[in-house]
Formats: structure tokens, C-alpha cells, sequence
């Protein structure tokens, strides 16, 4: 991770229930409050701030980066879902690559 944030911002972080649960278990109610199912248990999403970035991103800093999502954990998921965020991590993960974006 080159820490751009891209991945933070203008995307929606889709939570699993592995997620839900291990919230649960450490009682993180704030995390939990943050989720937003407006779209029912099949799809949940982190609420979004008006600038579109991840109710936990302050100043750059995942606020939660200890307990974060699975799918903040296994971004970019390839080397095109990378390309479509200009992840900056792209350089480090697959060096020979020719950027696209």
C-alpha cells in the first residue's frame, strides 16, 4: 500500500458478515452504526461522507485500520480492479505491468 487512499474514496467498501461478527465480538458499536443496509443483508456498505470518502478516513488515516474491513484488506482485488482506482500500490504488487490509467 502506497497509502493514496484511493481505495477510500468514491467506492463503496462492501462488508461480509465475518466482519459484522468480528465487530461484534469486540464490541465495536461505532463500526456497526456505520453500516448502511439500505440495500438489505445481501449487500451492506461503510456510510460515505457528502466528499464520498469512508466515514473512517480522517486526514488520511484509516481510523479503524486495525479492524477493517476484509475487502479493505484485499484490495485491489486485481490488476484491472487495481487499474480502475489508479491504485498506487500497483507498482509494488505487480512491478512488471504497464500502467493503463
Amino acid at each position: 500500500c502506497k497509502k493514496c487512499r484511493k481505495c477510500c474514496t468514491g467506492t463503496g467498501i462492501k462488508i461480509y458478515p465475518e466482519d459484522i461478527e468480528r465487530w461484534k465480538s469486540q464490541n465495536k458499536l461505532d463500526i456497526l452504526l456505520s453500516i448502511n443496509s439500505l440495500f438489505g443483508k445481501s449487500r451492506q456498505l461503510i456510510k460515505k461522507k457528502e466528499n464520498e470518502e469512508c466515514v473512517f478516513l480522517n486526514n488520511g488515516l484509516c481510523l479503524i485500520h486495525d479492524t477493517k474491513p476484509k475487502v479493505c484488506g484485499e484490495f485491489p482485488t486485481s490488476i484491472k480492479h487495481g487499474q480502475k482506482f489508479d491504485c498506487q500500490a500497483l507498482d509494488v504488487l505487480f512491478p512488471n505491468i504497464k500502467r493503463t490509467i
